[in-house]
């Protein structure tokens, strides 16, 4: 009967599949518009004082009317929160639960959709005002602008519906403001897309202001990025950035290597000869011209690559500035590479220092079956791009484009066997504006984006290639973003071809995580107590520092005075640390810190596709903020799994916070899937005895999202086993536990949806000052398990419903 009533429940998923999905989600957005716009209630003005003791730290950037609202900061347990429309009249909110420097409060449902100012007031002062649903702007795709450039800029609230947002520039030397003309097609909430304004002066950098629509001038908020006029242009690669436009000049001087008479060699292209001198020779001739040129290979052609002799860099083709190695397209012509009794390191090569360079129309193929270390290339400099390339690796290591400034590969197909050293088909590690769009990769072990800066990867299919076996008898990650910061993962495909994943023990050799953040090293990593601190150090006398990161790490004050700040490390001493802005709230011997680099920060995963892939998104001992995991369906590929952590390790402590993360608009179905179960939530872990030294995630939203289990349920294997539905629990060390910690703090259930479940809710003693309202559950044994783990219950919930 319970399975009848189950598919009775789910006919309409079934019945309209993503159609139902979508509806639900456009209903929670369109509740945007359909509350009824009422003035807010007289209240308190915005007159009080500021004082420099109250501020707020931590706290929701989007929100609904009538969504929960938590705040973390420095602030009196009785203190009053206000808010305001737009920083108007203040009204104060009512109170769910509160303490020492965190309360749980909620909007109004009567209140209108708006920028709502909240501010926290205590001794006839108040804290600086922070903004909800205010847009903010994080980087654009391209660091050059030109009147009439197309152009994307990446953030967070930038598109509400109803309203139209602005995109005004102004030079830093000050002047007029000129505006950038909006355009809907591709735009969202997470990314504008807008032609640059008429006007703008060669060689002048500007500041860019962007308004959602929403609040006036308090609305408008200065992007993070700069720009910089450059020549006007034409982006003639169409590789969906301003920087193309350099490239235009190159087509004024094209070497055709079969027949220009400039040439001294020529190339055969019949697949037998040599072609890498013919081609090296019209690259270097290319290169040397005041313009750059094309080094175009004819169609209808194999160009056989073979190492020079003597060559003692064993590189194929060096590709040099100003040059684009171009075809006439895949499968007409091809380059091939790896020929028996050859060797090599690099089919390609590009030096640090070189710029404005590319590959486009060919194909490539690798000759050698044997797996001898052939890596596609490394690419290093600025401006470099991959066109509509199509690349049969075999076993060659993965295309490195390796701290480049300006990176684009769009409309490839990668297509990799089993790699013994891991090494995917793509790798962008320690790079800067940074576009992938619309590529196929197909592999064993997949692409990845690690130390990425200013990412745009969009519209791209992954495949695991489950028939081509597994590496040292583990199968590995699909895609990894590790240290990644600033990015827009958006509308991609990852999908399992010529089988599933079998399962076999132990479970974690499938380290099948389809996303996966983390830190398993702990970079630059430490944790102390402070001795004492000025308003831009930290001291900790117990310490011997060396002066030098691996890294560019981040302390934060995890418990104490001035516990949720965090700042960047501008330096230090053997026990000293010098703050790149100063402390709102400074630290003293109560205080406890924790030094880590960011795994995953200012990002955005948003309406991408996982199917049958085992394994979700893993946030796995990661320290991470203001992440927003947003509208992506999940068919029998596990749970969206957020997993800091306070890890034991020799000679110190890692502990690696989440802060601001937004889960909000996901599907996750595991109805279907024999082996796995399905969640949403935080898991902290702890290794160590004792107390948590603090909270190891603070102000989670897990808002409008629906998971529906098999039945029965199965748990979801990831480095343990765990339930399904909605969690926010602890998990422990095996003994010596201290209840009552906090260690998940202020998370918020919010509109959520789960069918199918033994219990909606998984929580313990580690959750505190959690909020649950609106939350729905069907064919579900029981609401919540309130002491998981069994180490006690959750302590300061405010239930809303």
């Amino acid at each position: 009967m319970k399975t009848i009533i189950a598919l009775l429940l789910l006919l309409p998923a079934l019945l309209v599949g993503q159609n139902a999905k979508k509806s639900r989600i456009d209903s929670n957005r369109s509740s945007l518009l359909s509350i009824n716009v009422n003035p807010l209630p007289s209240g308190r003005s915005t007159g009080l004082p500021i004082s420099t003791d109250l501020h707020i730290f931590h706290h929701a950037k989007t929100a609904l009317p009538g969504q929960p609202l938590f705040l973390e900061g420095a602030f009196p347990a009785n203190s009053v929160v206000n808010v305001a429309l737009n920083d108007g009249v203040y009204a104060p909110l009512a109170i769910g639960n509160q303490q020492l420097n965190s309360i749980n409060t909620a909007i109004p449902e009567t209140f209108p959709i708006g920028i709502y100012a909240i501010s926290v007031a205590s001794g006839g002062r108040k804290s600086q005002t922070v903004y909800i649903n205010r847009a903010e702007g994080y980087y654009f795709s391209s660091p050059d602008v030109y009147a009439g450039a197309p152009m994307e800029l990446v953030g967070t609230n930038l598109l509400i519906p109803g309203f139209k947002p602005t995109i005004r520039f102004i030079s830093q030397s000050g002047g007029k403001s000129l505006y950038a003309t909006f355009v809907p097609a591709k735009s969202f909430d997470k990314r504008l897309n807008f032609i640059a304004p008429k006007g703008l002066i060669l060689g002048v950098s500007y500041n860019v202001y962007v308004s959602n629509g929403m609040g006036g001038t308090v609305g408008e908020t200065l992007v993070d990025d700069q720009l910089k006029a450059v020549a006007s242009g034409r982006d003639v690669w169409t590789i969906g950035s301003a920087w193309g436009r350099a490239y235009a000049p190159f087509f004024t001087n094209i070497y055709n290597v079969k027949t220009d008479p400039r040439l001294r060699l020529k190339a055969a292209g019949d697949g037998v000869v040599n072609d890498q001198p013919a081609i090296q020779s019209a690259i270097n001739l290319a290169a040397a011209s005041p313009n750059g040129g094309v080094v175009y290979l004819p169609g209808g052609s194999t160009y056989k690559i073979i190492i020079a002799p003597g060559d003692g860099n064993r590189v194929g083709i060096y590709l040099r500035s100003k040059v684009v190695l171009v075809g006439d397209g895949p499968g007409l012509t091809t380059i091939t590479f790896g020929h028996s009794g050859t060797k090599g390191i690099d089919l390609f090569r590009r030096d640090a220092n070189a710029t404005t360079s590319g590959v486009a129309n060919l194909s490539i193929s690798n000759k050698d079956v044997t797996g001898s270390g052939w890596y596609t290339g490394v690419f290093r400099g600025s401006e470099m791009f991959w066109k509509n390339v199509k690349f049969d690796m075999l076993k060659a290591d993965f295309a490195a484009f390796w701290h480049c400034n300006k990176v684009a590969v769009v409309g490839c197909e990668f297509n990799q066997t089993l790699n013994s050293l891991i090494h995917g088909p793509l790798s962008m590690d320690g790079s800067t504006y940074v576009i992938a769009k619309n590529n196929k990769f197909t592999f064993c072990a997949g692409p990845g984006i690690d130390k990425t800066r200013k990412v745009i990867w969009e519209a791209n299919t992954l495949i695991k290639d489950v028939g081509l076996g597994r590496i040292n008898n583990q199968t590995y990650h699909i895609m990894t973003v590790d240290f990644v910061q600033k990015a827009l993962i958006h509308d991609n495909s990852f999908l399992m071809q010529n089988g599933a994943v079998p399962a076999f023990a132990p479970f974690w050799k499938n380290d099948l995580e389809t996303l996966i953040a983390e830190d398993p090293d702990a970079v630059d990593q430490d944790q102390g107590s402070v001795s004492s601190a000025t308003p831009t150090t930290l001291t900790d006398i117990t310490k011997k520092w060396g002066s030098t990161f691996a890294m560019s790490p981040t302390v934060a004050i995890i418990s104490g005075k001035g516990m949720g700040q965090t700042r960047d490390i501008a330096s230090r001493t053997a026990t000293t640390l010098t703050l790149s802005q100063a402390w709102s709230v400074t630290p003293d011997v109560t205080s406890k810190y924790a030094i880590f680099n960011w795994t995953i920060k200012d990002v955005s995963i948003t309406a991408n596709r996982l199917h049958n892939m085992q394994r979700g998104f893993t946030f796995y001992f990661v320290a991470g903020k203001n992440v927003n995991i947003e509208n992506n369906t999940l068919i029998n590929s596990g749970a969206i799994d957020l997993n800091p952590s306070q890890f034991q390790r020799t000679g110190f402590i890692q502990f690696s916070p989440i802060y601001d993360f937004r889960v909000a608009g996901n599907y996750c179905n595991s109805l279907t899937d024999p082996r796995n179960g399905t969640f949403i939530g935080v898991h902290t872990g702890q290794n160590m005895a004792g107390a948590a030294l603090g909270p190891l995630a603070i102000n989670t939203q897990i808002i409008g999202n629906m998971v529906i289990a098999g039945i029965p349920n199965l748990t979801v294997q990831i480095d343990d086993f765990y339930p399904n539905g909605f969690l926010n629990y602890h998990f422990p060390p095996s003994a010596g536990y201290v209840t009552g910690a906090s260690a998940a703090l202020g998370t918020s259930f919010y509109g959520n949806t789960g069918l199918n479940l033994d219990n909606g809710f998984s929580t313990n003693s580690g959750t505190d000052q959690m909020s649950l309202k609106a939350n729905n559950f069907f064919n579900t044994t029981n609401k919540q398990n309130d002491n998981l783990r069994s180490i006690g219950t959750s302590v300061r919930t405010s239930t809303l419903n």
